[in-house]
This record gives C-alpha cells, structure tokens and sequence, in this order.
C-alpha cells in the first residue's frame, strides 16, 4: 500500500509542476503592431500566449491591430507615455483591463467582452 502513495504522490508532484504558468510580456511593436494569438513578433524578448499577463508600457505606440481574438489574463497600461489605439479583434476571457499612468492615453475600438 506505501508503493501506492508514493506514486500517486510522485503524480500529483508533476502534474502540478508541469501546469503552464502564465508569462508578463510587454509590448514593444518592434515586429510589427498586429497582436495575436501566439505572437512572438511584438513582445519584448517573449512570446505572448493566451493567459499572459500583457504590459504596455509607452514601447511601440500607435495602432494595435488585434488579428483575430486574444484572451490575457490582464492588460496593463502601466508606464511611459503616448498614444494606444486598440483596433480589430476581441480581448476576450477572463481579463481585466489597468490603466494606471497618466500620460498614456489608450483608445478601444474594438469589441471587448
């Protein structure tokens, strides 16, 4: 019966430790501004995945064209300065949306849910 829990134990351990946990990415725009889903071209040093923590953060400001749907754990607008505009697809999900800097003006033109 030991054998048992032991292996049941060693189970649970990996099926915890290989649960994905989500990433903090921030914008920088420097692929292009299409944000989608996987995207490896506008994050800084990072690939967004669904259920990333996204920051923008004043890097690559203008339009952001979401391709499709995307589903962040959050959206955060939380330093630097100028201009978001927001436009095409859904940010849909679970998410919140923070904006917690002035300076930075953020424009939602798309449907969000």
């Amino acid at each position: 019966m030991k054998v048992w829990n032991v292996v049941l134990s060693v189970l649970v351990m990996m099926a915890v430790m290989s649960t994905a946990q989500a990433a903090t990415v921030t914008w920088d725009g420097s692929g292009d501004m299409n944000w989608e889903q996987p995207d490896a071209t506008s994050w800084s040093g990072a690939t967004y995945n669904s259920g990333d923590v996204c920051q923008f953060q004043g890097a690559g400001t203008g339009t952001v064209a979401i391709v499709s749907n995307v589903t962040p754990a959050s959206v955060r607008f939380n330093s630097g300065s100028g201009t978001y505009t927001i436009t095409g697809g859904t940010i849909a999900g679970g998410s919140d949306l923070q904006k917690t800097v002035s300076g930075l003006d953020v424009t939602l033109s798309n449907t969000n849910t």
